[in-house]
């Protein structure tokens, strides 16, 4: 066997590391500039200083499609192609007229090789051009994030002013890359309200935000009394709506409103009072608008849309088509794009959430009416009270946008504090019978009314005051009122007999059977737990719970339920889940398992949809009387 062939053999020690350059020139250039090929960086020898990074000031991003992607002086995300960065006026367009860096770094000459005081355009385009192509493709999966308010790297919400971005406690100007997002430059608009604690080089400088006060949080409760609401909770949950939607596109859930106002209760001057108080977190309010405009109008940008709806013949057709862009929306935003036969493409990206007031009559599908909380206001002549003058109405507008910048701080300031009462409102709202879309809607608002005018998290009394609002929890309202198809499959499904199940020579039905099953010390608990399996049906109880608050999983595939729908063909041949998810939902997963494992039911287990035990009914439903 050769040396060569030896496994065993001793490998040759490895030739040491040689020591990394330290940065800059090295030590024998003669230049007053120097470019680092393996970093892409320019240094430049300071009188004073000696050598000393210096970048160019403008961003250079990537190339795609034969174009150069840059961030200029000012701020602004531009392409240009070869020729037009070569061509007459391309480096003062770049450089935003400023070329000092560019005659620096690549000098002019002229013919007798004497410098001219201006750049070599030639040479700086061509290295900017090479620094774009080692920089890499821009595939379009970078964000540009526009005016507004958005989650920043961390989920703590960035605010982008325009002209200044806010975030983590220092203040960057646009063009800045956070995390894997760019944030823009904008139209300026009003900042937040903060102080600045410390300056940097350059722009750069740290801030605290100056919040607002829980009396400026009452102040606004307050001011809106001067509207005729349907009820105080409506009052304050608009209230609600407005300070977390001063957060733009930061909460995971958009918390939309709609105000049903009829003629004389005064909705203009409600949105105009809603425009001044969220301030620069919002566009100003329209009148004339389509879905397209808006799209075009606010895409790019995370900022609260206001809506005031005249009555016409074409608002319910326009609004139908605003549902449309709601249901995005209330997802990763409304992003998409429209091609045309020329070849152009119109791309359009929409983030932030809707306040809109309208006389709309027209019935809401289910799956719209939980996207949106609808308020109502009423005739001023229908309160007791005096009406507000129009001067009066000034002046708390004009109160109004004295104060929206300390509440917009209040509202960012106070994030954490809202997250927590977000999670608690949730629960408090699907324990009164809600999905967690009802959590996510109702709870939002309520969340918000409580960071406006608590500084603490709540305690039981205000958590238990939650129940005040259980006529704004959309799905059990429409379980009660049985009016859509998911609410009257599953209330079909209630009233069909159960045959398994005899109780004192009486056939039983099925929501007489859960009641029974949900009753811990029933004498026939057991065997109507029983008896619902072989139905497709069973009672999930939460682990350590007892029998009350379990929830009822329903079978995707089952014969027990195929003979119970098999009498209506549209909810048959296993349509009913599909009926019926529109109750709760399409993620209805099992709701103390993570895994979500298949459930048996006296059979093959099968995959299933879970209601909340508010949906169920109890035996004390079946003894109600109404009291006269």
């Amino acid at each position: 066997m050769s040396d060569q062939d030896d496994l065993s053999q001793d490998a040759p020690p490895p030739e040491p590391d040689k020591p990394e350059r330290a940065p800059g020139p090295p030590a024998d250039w003669t230049g007053i500039t120097w470019f680092d090929f393996r970093k892409a960086e320019w240094w430049f020898k300071d009188e004073r200083d000696g050598w000393r990074r210096d970048p160019p000031p403008i961003q250079i991003m990537g190339h795609a499609g034969g174009e150069y992607e840059f961030v200029t002086e000012a701020g602004e995300v531009r392409k240009w192609t070869s020729s037009q960065l070569h061509g007459r006026g391309g480096m003062a367009d770049l450089f935003g007229g400023d070329v000092r860096w560019a005659t620096r770094h690549f000098p002019g000459e002229d013919k007798d090789k004497k410098p001219t005081g201006r750049p070599n355009v030639t040479a700086c385009m061509e290295r900017l051009i090479w620094v774009c192509r080692k920089k890499g493709y821009i595939d379009g999966t970078r964000r540009h994030l526009g005016a507004g308010t958005w989650p920043g790297p961390d989920g703590t919400p960035a605010v982008n002013a325009g002209d200044v971005v806010f975030y983590d406690g220092e203040i960057y100007p646009p063009g800045s890359l956070i995390g894997d997002a760019l944030y823009t430059i904008g139209g300026t608009r009003a900042r937040p309200a903060h102080e600045i604690i410390s300056k940097r080089r350059g722009e750069l400088a740290r801030f605290d935000w100056a919040p607002a006060s829980t009396d400026d949080g009452l102040w606004v409760t307050t001011a809106l009394n001067s509207w005729h609401w349907k009820s105080d909770e409506a009052r304050e949950l608009f209230a609600g709506g407005l300070f977390v939607n001063t957060l733009g596109d930061a909460p995971a859930w958009k918390n939309h409103m709609f105000v049903q106002a009829p003629p004389e209760s005064g909705k203009s001057h409600l949105l105009r009072f809603t425009a001044a108080l969220l301030g620069g977190s919002a566009s100003p309010p329209l009148k004339t608008y389509s879905k397209a405009y808006i799209e075009a109008r606010n895409s790019g940008k995370a900022l609260a849309i206001i809506l005031d709806e005249a009555e016409s013949e074409s608002e319910a057709e326009r609004i139908k088509h605003l549902f449309e862009l709601l249901r995005m929306l209330n997802d990763d935003g409304a992003k998409g794009g429209r091609g045309s036969t020329s070849g152009k493409t119109r791309e359009f990206d929409v983030h932030g959430p809707v306040i809109m007031a309208a006389t709309l009559r027209e019935r809401w599908r289910p799956q719209d009416r939980r996207r949106v909380m609808l308020l109502h206001l009423l005739p001023f002549k229908e309160r007791d009270e005096a009406q507000h003058s129009k001067a009066d109405v000034a002046l708390l507008i004009k109160q109004a946008g004295e104060r929206s910048a300390a509440l917009r701080a209040r509202a960012l300031e106070r994030w954490p504090l809202f997250l927590k009462n977000l999670a608690i409102a949730h629960k408090a709202v699907v324990d009164l019978g809600g999905t967690s879309g009802d959590g996510d809607q109702l709870g939002g608002l309520i969340a918000g009314w409580w960071t406006l005018i608590y500084d603490d998290e709540p305690g039981e009394d205000r958590i238990a005051d939650v129940k005040r609002f259980a006529d704004f929890i959309r799905t059990v309202v429409e379980l009660e009122d049985g009016d859509d198809e998911p609410t009257s499959c599953f209330r079909y499904l209630l009233g069909a007999p159960l045959a398994r199940n005899w109780n004192s020579g009486k056939l039983l039905t099925v929501g007489q059977t859960i009641a029974r099953a949900r009753e811990k010390d029933h004498v026939d608990g057991s065997s109507a737990r029983e008896a619902l399996h072989p139905m497709g049906l069973r009672l999930i109880p939460e682990r350590g719970g007892d029998w009350s608050t379990a929830w009822l999983a329903i079978a995707n595939k089952h014969n027990g339920l195929e003979d119970v729908f098999a009498k209506k063909p549209e909810w048959g041949e296993e349509k009913w889940n599909q009926a019926m998810v529109g109750l709760v939902g399409s993620q209805s997963r099992h709701p103390f398992d993570k895994q979500n494992p298949p459930i048996r039911f006296a059979g093959p287990p099968s995959r299933a949809l879970f209601l909340p035990p508010g949906y169920l009914p109890a035996i004390s439903d079946e003894y109600d009387r109404l009291s006269v």
